[in-house]
């Protein structure tokens, strides 16, 4: 039918992509990194990411493996911690926006009235507590004897063709609006001529951003606050 076949297209590309010297060169911590013949090359770890479920990385590669009928050349744990510390992790994000783009630009989507509607909505995550996760999140200063970290995220999503647009990690310092500035930015240099329209929840009640909207030429429907523009609701 015409979603396998949207699939299979989509799927085509996405291989050409990641084999694209320009996503290798991203997606490489070190200019040398991913340059040599291994059993497990720089193809395989992303495939291998994306196709985690949230089992222990043991299960995950003796599925992965197993799906393809190669177990017979599974690899260690080990060799994946190796290889994941020479990988880019925003590959991952740049992979996805290229997707995007593709997805838009050749697929009828459905739209609303001819527009596409795209949520933007940011909540609080929660990570273990390490040095890494502690130095690029922080510390809430209301948490006396800590045990995680809590980062702030923001994501766009289309609430009609159900994707992800963007999806943002951030120091839980970092309020949403900030964030939503960059996506914005982002998602609108994705879809192009794309007529979208932003919809958001109370909190983004924010007239710099509304002017910055207005000046990138976005359309916007915003939840207002109940003494947001009070003086026009009391008229």
């Amino acid at each position: 039918g015409k979603i396998l076949k949207e699939y299979v297209e989509m799927m085509k590309y996405f291989n050409k992509k990641i084999t694209n010297e320009e996503t290798i060169n991203y997606a490489r911590m070190n200019e040398h990194d991913f340059t040599r013949n291994s059993k497990l090359g720089y193809e395989t770890l992303i495939k291998l990411i994306l196709s985690r479920t949230g089992k222990t990385i043991t299960n995950e590669i003796n599925n992965y493996y197993s799906e393809l009928d190669i177990l017979e050349h599974s690899i260690s744990k080990q060799s994946v911690f190796q290889a994941r510390q020479k990988l880019n992790p925003f590959v991952f994000r740049y992979l996805n926006q290229e997707m995007i783009k593709y997805f838009y630009a050749n697929y009828d989507v459905k739209k609303l009235k001819g527009y596409i509607p795209l949520a933007i909505d940011g909540t609080v995550l929660e990570m273990p507590l390490n040095e890494e996760t502690t130095s690029l999140f922080g510390i809430t200063q209301s948490t006396k004897s800590p045990t995680k970290t809590s980062p702030r995220c923001s994501r766009v999503y289309d609430v009609i063709n159900h994707v992800y647009l963007d999806f943002m990690v951030n120091h839980w310092k970092i309020s949403e609006i900030p964030m939503a500035y960059e996506q914005i930015k982002i998602v609108k240099d994705m879809l192009k001529c794309k007529k979208c329209i932003f919809l958001a929840d109370r909190y983004y009640g924010a007239t710099d951003l509304f002017l910055y909207l207005n000046s990138i030429d976005c359309n916007y429907c915003f939840r207002g606050k109940k003494n947001f523009y009070k003086y026009y609701l009391d008229e």
